[in-house]
């Protein structure tokens, strides 16, 4: 038996954004935004184009935040924390028709930028947990798993230095620690797949 799968996802949303100069070395960014998802998805047999099966239809809705300070205390030195949700909606659907619910994140990062010899030269250092919960791991094909949450810790470095005659080097280095947290869950405190802990270029 031979079927035919349609579906539309459809978003909506509403997002503002504000930077705030407190004083002259202190600076704030704010953003909220709203998404209202909607999803229809329907199948059809080719030899009963007529009828339609497997209906779904879900509207998921979500409020992320996203809100950072940045403090220059001299120079070109900048120390800074920024912190936001994130809100990832189920776009497709499993050959068996599972219902997953959607992703949700929360980021912590905090670091320390700067810049020297008249700008040719600048460097980043930052540190940061991520959590994303609902986390979504595909077991086969056609099944998919959900855990309770993905964590994440690490630190990135990054330089960059014009060295003139059209020359630059950029350098990086990041380690990043990542595990499933799902308590009574087989798969809990393992390590999620294509996630390396070190990288660099």
């Amino acid at each position: 038996v031979f079927h035919k799968t349609y579906f539309a996802n459809q978003i909506h949303a509403l997002y503002w954004q504000d930077q705030i100069s407190i004083t002259r070395n202190l600076k704030v960014n704010v953003a909220g935004r709203f998404d209202d998802y909607d999803r229809r998805v329907h199948r059809i047999f080719t030899a009963n184009p007529d009828t339609r099966t497997g209906i779904q239809r879900r509207n998921q809705t979500a409020y992320t935040y996203r809100a950072g300070i940045v403090y220059t205390p001299f120079g070109a030195h900048q120390i800074y924390f920024n912190t936001s949700t994130s809100f990832t909606p189920v776009t497709t659907v499993p050959a068996n028709q599972q219902e997953l619910n959607p992703q949700r994140g929360r980021l912590y990062e905090a670091g320390y930028r700067s810049k020297a010899w008249n700008n040719r030269m600048d460097w980043n250092i930052a540190v940061y947990t991520i959590e994303r919960d609902n986390y979504r791991i595909a077991q086969s094909p056609t099944t998919v798993l959900q855990v309770g949450a993905l964590r994440s810790k690490g630190v990135d470095v990054d330089w960059n230095h014009d060295l003139g005659w059209g020359t630059r080097l950029i350098a990086a280095y990041g380690f990043a620690q990542a595990r499933i947290d799902d308590p009574g869950n087989a798969l809990n405190n393992r390590f999620p797949r294509f996630v390396p802990r070190h990288t660099a270029n």
